[in-house]
């Protein structure tokens, strides 16, 4: 069932000043959609539906001077222009007003709308427009396919809006936490706070530059259904063993979210038998995230080496790290306490794990050698 959520309305202070532009809603979307695939984010379908609702709303807002006082996603009946599709494109959409349709499009500067226009989860969106006044569907389903990857807005390679002032990271289907965020540019360090799903700037950034941005992600716990079980929950990752039915009447399940998509159950081979439960459970972990965007008038962002590693992590845990290789063929990853050098070894694949459970408490150096340059990382091992 689609989650309904209260989105958050612009108002752009134009007294006098007529639109920039009116668009059609096959427009607005293809513009939107230009940006979204510019960052690697699947695009969107127009929904004629989704357009007319949105429009009678563009409608009702024009003839009643904007939203309704303490009641922006809303209509009250009565009122000029009511209608029950405009009440409901209100309470699912992002709005705008009075001074119409600005590239790349009237939300750019407000983290919020970014956040949910930009959405890898959002499939279908309608968008309508009367006298400046504009409405945009952002009502998303869930994306079963998406479980696992991770999105970002600016994307690896995109650009970042010269009003925008935050990075927005999706996880789909996955309720997690930041931390260890960071921010490099040519000239060092940019302040940068989290809040997930939201990357804070403490800086403005520098025009037509290249940014290299980095943070821990934090998965909880989190049950998983095998490939071949009902999908009552997100699949599980590829290491986990397959479900199979021991024969055929074993195939009806007992239960299945209205949402589940089909499955194609799968026999048990002869004297194969299934795991003990169809579901399992993904422990918490911590996986570090590194990606490049630029801003206006840069060139576009050329592969420097980098590293993601995690900034904290618990004694007796494995390190998981991932390395920019930049069409090198292998690395060497050390670990240093103060200037003696603890562990080393050589990797020919960019993710690859290091071993920390002879470390005792403190602070460590991981430095990765790849190609000609020389990245280190500061890390803390702890109880």
């Amino acid at each position: 069932m689609p989650r309904l959520f209260l989105a958050w309305v612009v108002l752009t202070l134009a007294i006098g000043a007529a639109p920039a532009h009116a668009i059609t809603p096959t427009d607005a979307v293809t513009r939107i959609n230009a940006l979204r695939v510019q960052n690697g984010l699947p695009p969107l379908v127009e929904d004629a539906l989704l357009s007319r609702e949105c429009q009678a709303h563009a409608r009702y807002m024009a003839l009643n001077d904007g939203w309704d006082e303490g009641q922006a996603h809303g209509e009250t009946p009565g009122r000029p222009g009511y209608s029950e599709g405009g009440a409901r494109a209100a309470r699912q959409s992002v709005l705008a007003g009075p001074a119409g349709w600005t590239d790349p499009h009237p939300w750019v500067a407000s983290p919020e709308h970014v956040r949910l226009i930009m959405d890898p989860e959002l499939q279908r969106t309608g968008y309508g427009e009367q006298d400046g006044w504009t409405c945009l569907q952002v009502i998303k389903g869930p994306r079963p396919e998406l479980a696992g990857q991770v999105f970002t807005f600016p994307g690896p390679g995109g650009v970042f809006p010269e009003d925008a002032s935050a990075l927005v990271v999706y996880t789909p289907n996955a309720d997690v936490t930041f931390t260890d965020p960071r921010l490099t540019g040519p000239e060092g360090a940019v302040p940068i706070t989290s809040a997930a799903p939201f990357l804070e700037l403490g800086a403005p950034l520098a025009r037509g530059t290249t940014y290299l941005a980095e943070v821990d992600l934090n998965y909880p716990a989190a049950d998983c259904s095998r490939v071949g079980a009902p999908p009552v929950h997100p699949p599980c990752p590829d290491n986990f063993a397959p479900w199979c039915y021991a024969s055929l009447a074993d195939y009806v399940p007992d239960w299945l979210p209205a949402e589940a998509a089909p499955y194609d159950p799968v026999l048990c081979k002869a004297g194969e038998r299934p795991p003990a439960s169809p579901d399992a459970t993904v422990k918490a972990q911590v996986v570090p995230h590194a990606w490049q965007f630029t801003t206006p008038g840069a060139a576009a962002a050329r592969c420097a080496a980098a590293v993601a590693a995690p900034a904290r992590m618990k004694q007796g845990l494995t390190m998981r790290v991932y390395v920019r290789m930049c069409g090198a063929t292998r690395l060497t990853a050390e670990i240093f306490r103060g200037s003696r050098r603890l562990s080393s070894r050589t990797s020919r694949v960019a993710r690859f794990r290091l071993s920390t459970r002879s470390l005792a408490p403190g602070r460590y150096r991981l430095r990765v050698t790849v190609g000609g340059t020389r990245i280190s990382r500061s890390f803390t091992v702890r109880v």
